[in-house]
Order: C-alpha cells, then structure tokens, then sequence
C-alpha cells in the first residue's frame, strides 16, 4: 500500500533527523535496517 509506504519513510526520516542530532555518528554511510525495522515497529508493521 502506498500510503503505508509513505508512512514508513516519514518515520524513517524522522528517526534519522533524531540521530543525526543526537548521535551524528551512527548515521553515516548507507541506510542501516534497524532504522528501518524502528520504524515499522512505531507503526505497527512489525509486531514484537
């Protein structure tokens, strides 16, 4: 589903935006898929 889709970047994103200002460290470099996994757990995706 596309929205669900744009959902998941949007969280993404904003995990990204907190680390980059808290711990710009760990977000060089390509794309790491625990923040993609973090994301899909917010939005219920992923259930644990």
């Amino acid at each position: 589903n596309l929205r669900t889709i744009n959902k998941l970047l949007y969280k993404v994103f904003e995990i990204l935006e907190y680390y980059e200002k808290y711990k710009p460290s760990s977000v060089r470099g390509s794309l790491k898929i625990k923040y993609i996994e973090m994301a899909a757990i917010d939005l219920g995706i992923i259930h644990v």
